[in-house]
């Protein structure tokens, strides 16, 4: 997948991870997978940079396009 795919995904995916299991989680599963792929830590990397209102608000621009 794409580096502008896996931006995508990780708006949504991080807080999805907290809500369901819990930071510590999340926080794990970022670590994983940002040391698979360069591709995966810059997409992690970019939305972590934002806050859970930024990413969500993105997320929704995104949805209307």
């Amino acid at each position: 997948l794409s580096l502008g795919l896996h931006k995508q995904i990780d708006l949504v995916l991080y807080d999805l991870l907290v809500v369901l299991f819990g930071n510590q989680v999340a926080d794990n599963q970022v670590k994983i997978e940002s040391k698979r792929t360069p591709i995966y830590k810059e997409a992690w990397e970019w939305a972590l940079s934002m806050t859970k209102e930024e990413r969500s608000k993105k997320f929704a621009e995104l949805l209307i396009k």
